[in-house]
């Protein structure tokens, strides 16, 4: 999961959208939040619910939103807001000299706040949990040793995180789950890689990984992983035929994604086996910042920036 300027979430009735926007004085940045019907229509006014902020993480936690930050170099904060766009708890994740927020996710029972520290340290980071009212769920866990930049990614009951390993100097990634505050059920997902990412759909992850040249003939290998942490496959692309995509969403049959085309945004579909298909529905032109979403139920609404506005798109796109 991507640090946001844009964030979109979806639900039965409709979208909410977080963003960042400039404020009157210039300075950067407040934290906005705004919610749509299903026919895009706005639904009351937009909110300021933090400012001061320069990038942030938010994951859904039932109709709340869970959103994290820095508040200053050294410390990290969160806020819940709730379906009324207000702010009903803010709090403190961490102060810690030297540590960078890296994700957030919530399961259905509580959320979770990552970051990690310069390689070469004890350890490489930690995940603190947290309860939907924002009360600490125990110490931070530590990530395993020697791994860092720790990626959380919401699940059913158990967290899916991506770790990143150096191979001489080379980053290399793996995953497991984070359950009942351990680690568990982990494998390798490949040596010397240029970057990964996952998503879950309800049922099982999709896990992106980008495969370091020369070391490895493709350019995108797709795995599919149960709420076990079992491998249920995938597909891998060679460097001349695969595209790059930001993460996806489950509309309910395939998940769509997002890729930049010459400039333009376009749409395209990673098959429910994780077959990609190459994009091909048209969403909008010159853009900064996208950020997709669905409730599963063959809509994806796209958020993103251009000309300095954020703007909400719904596309319909058939496996």
């Amino acid at each position: 999961m991507r640090a946001q300027s844009v964030q979109i979430f979806a639900h039965a009735a409709g979208a909410r959208v977080l963003w960042l926007e400039r404020a009157e004085d210039d300075r950067c940045c407040d934290l906005r939040v705004a919610d749509f019907n299903r026919r895009g229509h706005a639904v009351g006014s937009a909110a300021t619910i933090a400012t001061g902020i320069e990038f942030f993480f938010a994951s859904a936690s039932g109709t709340d939103l869970f959103v994290a930050w820095h508040a200053s170099p050294e410390s990290i904060e969160a806020l819940i807001v709730d379906r009324d766009r207000e702010v009903v708890a803010r709090f403190p994740v961490v102060t810690m000299p030297e540590a960078t927020l890296t994700s957030v996710a919530c399961t259905a029972s509580d959320c979770a706040v990552a970051w990690s520290l310069p390689r070469f340290r004890t350890t490489g980071g930690s995940i603190a949990r947290f309860a939907p009212n924002g009360a600490a769920i125990g110490a931070p866990i530590p990530v395993p040793q020697d791994t860092n930049l720790p990626r959380i990614v919401d699940g059913d009951g158990d967290y899916l995180v991506l770790l990143t390993w150096y191979d001489y100097g080379r980053p290399a990634y793996q995953y497991a789950l984070l359950r009942d505050g351990e680690f568990c059920c982990g494998d390798w997902l490949g040596s010397r890689s240029v970057g990964a990412d996952a998503t879950w759909n309800g049922r099982e992850w999709l896990v992106q990984n980008y495969p370091m040249a020369p070391y490895s003939p493709f350019g995108l290998v797709t795995t599919r992983i149960d709420a076990g942490g079992k491998r249920l496959g995938g597909f891998a692309y060679d460097r001349e035929n695969y595209v790059s995509f930001y993460n996806p969403a489950w509309d309910g049959a395939a998940w769509v994604y997002a890729k930049r085309v010459g400039g333009s945004l376009y749409a395209g579909i990673v098959r429910s086996d994780g077959a990609v298909q190459p994009p091909h529905v048209p969403v909008a032109g010159t853009f900064d910042g996208v950020s997709i979403a669905s409730a599963g139920d063959g809509m994806t609404w796209f958020a993103y920036h251009s000309s300095g506005r954020v703007i909400l798109r719904r596309v319909w796109i058939s496996p």
